[in-house]
């Protein structure tokens, strides 16, 4: 219903966040993987760039718990590394 609506396109990406982390809180970590993955937060435009950075780092510490070295290799590209070099970032 949401996806490819631009108007609510943060609410989604914290709702599949949310559904990500029940499927890790019931063992099933690939699932959760599979979930997050479908987002494309490096184009949502409304979303604050933190929030972006966070879920991309999500995705990436699920692809590295079910050992898929090489998407996470490719989802860390999506960062910009200037990102953690701003003084409010921790």
């Amino acid at each position: 219903i949401t996806e490819g609506k631009i108007y609510v396109e943060v609410e989604r990406a914290r709702l599949t966040h949310i559904l990500a982390k029940i499927r890790e809180d019931e063992n099933n970590v690939a699932e959760a993987a599979k979930i997050i993955q479908e987002l494309q937060v490096e184009t949502y435009g409304s979303m604050d760039k933190r929030e972006k950075v966070e879920l991309i780092l999500e995705q990436m510490r699920l692809c590295l718990a079910i050992k898929d070295y090489i998407r996470t290799q490719i989802i860390s590209k999506k960062i910009n590394t200037k990102f953690f070099e701003e003084d409010d970032t921790q």
